[in-house]
């Protein structure tokens, strides 16, 4: 289990749609379980998730992701089709 704190949202001018992240928790009990799992804030994973929301995850959040899920960056940030 790890946790990291203090972690700042990178902001950018054309958000990620995140479409792949939306997939692999598209409930609230999944965004929930992940928080806890994971360490990152609920509220945070929620940001990301908003399509009005210009926030995307910092590096040590996406490697956390990538490692969680098995899955490469370039998934997660809808660079790539396949998640394997």
């Amino acid at each position: 289990h790890i946790k990291i704190t203090q972690r700042k949202p990178v902001s950018m001018k054309s958000p990620i749609q995140f479409n792949n992240l939306r997939n692999l928790i598209p409930t609230q009990k999944s965004r929930i379980k992940l928080a806890e799992e994971t360490g990152i804030s609920f509220y945070q994973i929620n940001n990301w998730l908003d399509p009005n929301n210009e926030s995307v995850p910092a590096m040590d959040d996406l490697i956390i992701l990538a490692k969680y899920f098995g899955c490469s960056i370039d998934f997660l940030l809808d660079l790539a089709d396949k998640q394997g």
